[in-house]
């Protein structure tokens, strides 16, 4: 009887263990992202990558609507603006959008979407290592890698738009305006 009890639990424990497992890899969300504020909202770009990044798994992000009428001559034009500034930030709270775990797609819904982080004093992502990001259809522009400073020489770090030490794959894509490094100009003719 004991026997029996025990071989019980230990099935039970098994299925259990499975439908964990499987439900890890089930995790999937997709984010529709209209508000182009940075916000901590999941109605926002970092929000959503905020949310994503606490779920895990396979997710994907929005950016824009496309047209509601297909007589449009013009796709909307949507710029989401990252302004929430704070470089070293490794959790999305604060500089660029971290991507930490997980596979995050973010797909431009038009042609005309753009991720804009000038002024932000920081790059628009940073993926780490075991984590995936698939960028689709959208434009990253005003990134700045962030800068350590030797004597008076200030030698910016490298990744002005991204910086992957993970797995990156973008479709359709244009970096434009970022920057990495200063060379060798001193910190006053700057």
């Amino acid at each position: 009887m004991r026997n029996s009890f025990k071989l019980g639990t230990d099935c039970l424990l098994v299925v259990l263990l499975i439908l964990c497992f499987a439900m890890s890899l089930a995790t999937a969300a997709v984010f529709t992202v209209t508000n182009t504020n940075d916000t901590f909202s999941f109605k926002s770009l970092r929000g959503a990558v905020i949310f994503a990044n606490g779920i895990g798994g396979k997710n994907t992000i929005i950016l824009g609507r496309a047209p509601q009428s297909l007589g449009s001559s013009q796709p909307q034009s949507w710029v989401f603006h990252l302004t929430t500034t704070g470089a070293d930030d490794n959790k999305s709270k604060a500089g660029d959008l971290d991507i930490t775990r997980g596979q995050l797609t973010i797909i431009g819904a038009t042609s005309n979407v753009v991720i804009d982080a000038t002024g932000l004093g920081d790059r628009v992502f940073q993926v780490f290592t075991n984590a995936k990001l698939t960028l689709e259809n959208v434009t990253i522009t005003g990134g700045t890698a962030p800068g350590n400073i030797y004597g008076s020489i200030k030698n910016g770090e490298p990744g002005g738009a991204i910086i992957n030490s993970g797995t990156l794959v973008m479709t359709n894509c244009v970096i434009i305006k970022n920057s990495s490094g200063c060379g060798n100009i001193p910190l006053g003719k700057r």
